[in-house]
């Protein structure tokens, strides 16, 4: 296993930077978390030698790791350090209001496009054990979920998702995209959204949810920073997003930011619609979870 160094900035290629944060990963501050975080499952040795380094692009700010693990260790990483048990649990066990999350966006997806469940082929693009997937297909969308981790594709065939592990494996192109907490990860992600654009349909929609990093640049600069699952986790987090860098970023994919309506809730009352419309908005010019739609 070997680093791959990335010394351009992943939106806009960008050669000059800033160096915010640079240490080795066998640093305790660094090395400490990593040990806990995944459970003792890390040699330390594979980390000798290797830099947690975090930059910032002098042109269009965005903050990226420029160092990060190769293919085999990507693999490494998700298949082994990060526990499937702990994974998966999460998602069987969550309460109510995870899966009712789940329905008001999978509800957004008709309304947003003006047609009804039948009508409309979504995609979910690294659907992890394919939950949202079961909802939409609950809803009567035409769902496929796209997934590279054999043991979560076997879990979602398991409970009749059409998997596919290659965005060429789709059968005909999409009207919607959900790509939710996965550009973060990917080590090229414009290349990753240019590829699963071309399978989005004429005035169709993709949804980007990725880890708010806004923060990040302050936090990361201080001297009593330590790191923690956020938008910059070591190893994982790879690509720093904040609202203004999203939006380029989609930008130049041909894709412009849409509002999202407003959906109901099994909790109603006055203050629950007043938070609501709060959030349409805020959602809209402040947020990291952005629809947007491709330019016809």
């Amino acid at each position: 296993m070997e680093m791959i160094y990335r010394p351009n900035c992943c939106i806009c290629n960008c050669k000059e930077k800033s160096i915010l944060f640079s240490s080795d990963f066998v640093n305790p501050v660094i090395w400490n978390f990593l040990d806990s975080y995944y459970c003792h499952r890390i040699d330390k040795d594979i980390l000798l030698d290797q830099r947690y380094e975090v930059a910032k692009c002098k042109k269009c700010g965005f903050i990226w790791q420029t160092y990060i693990l190769d293919e085999q260790g990507m693999k490494q990483l998700y298949d082994e350090w990060i526990s499937k048990e702990h994974s998966l649990h999460k998602k069987s066990k969550a309460g109510i209001d995870f899966y009712f999350g789940y329905a008001k966006d999978v509800g957004t997806i008709s309304i947003l496009l003006k047609k009804n469940p039948y009508q409309i082929r979504v995609l979910d693009y690294g659907m992890g054990w394919g939950y949202w997937c079961m909802m939409a297909q609950a809803f009567g969308y035409n769902v496929h979920g796209m997934e590279l981790s054999i043991n979560r594709q076997q879990f979602a065939k398991v409970h009749g998702i059409n998997v596919i592990s290659n965005i060429s494996d789709l059968p005909e192109p999409v009207d919607y995209i959900n790509c939710d907490q996965v550009m973060e990860h990917i080590p090229d992600p414009f290349v990753s959204l240019k590829e699963i654009t071309r399978f989005l349909m004429p005035g169709g929609i993709i949804k980007i949810t990725v880890p708010d990093g806004k923060r990040i640049e302050k936090q990361i600069t201080s001297t009593h920073w330590i790191p923690a699952k956020n938008a910059i986790h070591p190893l994982e987090h790879i690509n720093c997003f904040t609202h203004k860098s999203l939006v380029a970023f989609a930008a130049k994919a041909d894709l412009f930011p849409i509002t999202r309506p407003i959906v109901s809730s099994y909790k109603c009352n006055i203050l629950i619609m007043f938070k609501n419309i709060i959030a349409k908005y805020y959602l809209r010019y402040f947020s990291t979870s952005i629809y947007f739609r491709i330019i016809e």
